[in-house]
Parts: C-alpha cells; sequence; structure tokens
C-alpha cells in the first residue's frame, strides 16, 4: 500500500512542481464590457479551456489575466475574448507559446507576460 502512495504522489509531483504561471495583458475594450475570458489548447484555433478573469481594474492602463499551471514543455495557443450579459465577443488575435523549462537557479514561479490585442464590439 505504501509502495502504491508513493508511486501515486512521484507521478502528480511533476504536475504540481513543473509548471508555469503565464500572465497576459491587454487594452481594456471600449465597449461596455462585463469581464473578460482567456481560451487555449494545444491545437491552433481549438480551444479546450478557459479560464474567466472578469473584469479587474485595469494596471498602468492594461487589463491583466493569469493562466496557472501550464506544464513547462508544453506548446499552447491563447486567444481571449470580452463580454457582457448578451453576448461574447469573437476571439481577439491567437498567440502560441511553449513554457520552457527554467534556466537552473531561476526562480520557478516566474511569470510571463504576453501582451494580446482584443478589439471586440459586445453591443
Amino acid at each position: 500500500m505504501k509502495t502504491k502512495l508513493l508511486l501515486a504522489l512521484l507521478l502528480l509531483i511533476p504536475e504540481l512542481c513543473y509548471a508555469v504561471d503565464l500572465q497576459f495583458s491587454w487594452l481594456p475594450n471600449t465597449e461596455a464590457t462585463t469581464g473578460y475570458k482567456i481560451y487555449y489548447g494545444t491545437e491552433t484555433g481549438n480551444y479546450t479551456e478557459s479560464i474567466d478573469v472578469g473584469n479587474p481594474e485595469p494596471v498602468n492602463g492594461r487589463i491583466i489575466g493569469t493562466v496557472t499551471g501550464i506544464p513547462y514543455g508544453s506548446r499552447y495557443f491563447y486567444a481571449a475574448t470580452a463580454y457582457n450579459p448578451a453576448q461574447e465577443s469573437g476571439f481577439s488575435n491567437e498567440v502560441e507559446y511553449t513554457a520552457e523549462w527554467p534556466v537552473p537557479g531561476t526562480p520557478s514561479d516566474v511569470k510571463l507576460d504576453i501582451t494580446i490585442n482584443v478589439n471586440v464590439n459586445v453591443n
């Protein structure tokens, strides 16, 4: 029993330890917006995951959204949308990023800034 538990923990540790948080930023939408979502997936244009970042106050004039737990070595494609109670916009431009393994001696919680443009009309 102890061997099975140890094996299970060893299999889970890489998922927990070898991941990066990606921080995205974009200019606020000029139309009335309730919030923003970041979509991502392993194939271009095929987003299987999403995160709702809400409608945070801009920081230095930009909206900030973070996707956490992206495994090192994995390649994902990202796009954002804006939404209001009536509808959701189309996707922003797509950004491709491969989470590189960290250089030894660097902090493991490095956040990467990727700027995407969200040009949407959600009337």
